[in-house]
């Protein structure tokens, strides 16, 4: 046997809230606060492959857009304009210069310039390598003011790149339904 819920007490919802009530048993459902927007993803394009220098902190250039639902991105940043939870993912892929060169790589998010969550690889005890392909994700809180940024740092005695291409170097974050 199903439930039967019934509404019977009136609550001043926000925009945020996914359902509301007059208060007589009518619910209104809110299909914008059902959305997970906004959202961005951003790459790396072409002729934006950036050196990346031992063991300093890069912020990596984004400059392809797949889609920004509220032309939040710019400037190699996003700012989302809304406060609320959201979710942010950023992959780099990094090559060294020789086959034998780069030692670690670390990917890191930012929020309003410092650090929130970072991803490390670390081969020099292991046997250094030629490529990493490495990402990092986090959940954040976010105001209407705060904004997102894409780093990579390297381990490397020579000179590293960064790869360009939407399946190779990109950042991307959506807000959670809450």
């Amino acid at each position: 046997m199903g439930s039967i819920i019934k509404v019977n007490e009136y609550k001043d919802f926000n925009n945020n809230d996914i359902m509301t009530s007059d208060g007589s048993g009518n619910v209104t459902i809110n299909a914008a606060a059902m959305k997970n927007t906004p959202s961005f993803f951003a790459y790396a394009d072409t002729g934006e492959e950036q050196t990346l220098t031992n063991n300093t902190e890069h912020k990596i250039v984004l400059g392809g857009e797949s889609w920004d639902t509220a032309s939040a991105f710019g400037s190699n940043k996003w700012t989302p304009g809304i406060a609320g939870t959201y979710y942010l993912y950023g992959i780099v892929y990094v090559s060294g210069d020789n086959v034998t060169e780069l030692e670690g790589c670390k990917v890191k998010i930012f929020k309003n310039g410092s650090e929130i969550a970072s991803n490390n690889i670390d081969t020099r005890n292991g046997g250094k390598h030629y490529i990493h392909h490495l990402g990092v994700s986090v959940m954040n809180v976010a105001n209407t003011t705060d904004y997102y940024e894409l780093y990579a740092q390297v381990l490397d005695s020579d000179n590293s790149q960064s790869g360009v291409g939407v399946e190779s170097t990109y950042f991307m974050g959506f807000k959670i339904i809450t």
